[in-house]
């Protein structure tokens, strides 16, 4: 099923999707659309992880771009850099998706979307208690931050990134 916000790249809109089956496995999909003809031009696999109690699902996030490059993160453990308009995986990095609920557990649709820009990709890990400062060029890590309640941060549940700073926003709104 597809989730998140559409994303407009070029001539194309992309779209994160989820497809999850009786064992409670989840495979994440990124879906490139034809804007005129809704006709399919790419789809990729891009991770799976096992699932956690249906009450409780994984979170869904939406995609990000950069220019034609397409930046996604989900809570199956996976952040990557695609070409739009071709779906080339540019890179891809992998952290542990928990089998278990996170601490701070949210609605599956609260998912920080990653934000990125020339300088920085920036997303919360799967055990939401990390937030992670990636190189867009190579997704190599620069910096990674606890967040949750029992941190300055808190619990982070969006994310938005400024020409300066990037904010963490949960109960309450702190730059980085």
């Amino acid at each position: 099923f597809p989730h998140g916000e559409p994303l407009p790249v070029g001539d194309l809109v992309v779209v994160q999707a989820r497809k999850s089956n009786s064992r409670l496995e989840s495979a994440a999909w990124v879906l490139a659309l034809e804007a005129r003809s809704g006709r399919l031009r790419w789809a990729l696999p891009i991770g799976a992880a096992g699932g956690v109690r249906l009450a409780a699902s994984r979170p869904l996030g939406s995609p990000c771009a950069v220019g034609d490059d397409v930046f996604v993160a989900t809570s199956l453990g996976v952040v990557a850099r695609l070409d739009g308009a071709t779906g080339e995986t540019r890179w891809l990095r992998r952290w542990p998706a928990p089998i278990r609920e996170p601490r701070a557990a949210s609605p599956a649709w609260q998912l920080p979307s990653p934000v990125a820009d020339d300088r920085l990709v920036a997303w919360l890990a799967p055990d939401a208690a990390t937030l992670g400062g990636l190189a867009p060029a190579d997704g190599r890590t620069q910096w990674e931050l606890r967040v949750g309640v029992d941190t300055p941060v808190g619990a982070v549940r969006t994310l938005l990134l400024g020409a300066e700073h990037l904010y963490a926003i949960g109960a309450d709104v702190v730059a980085h």
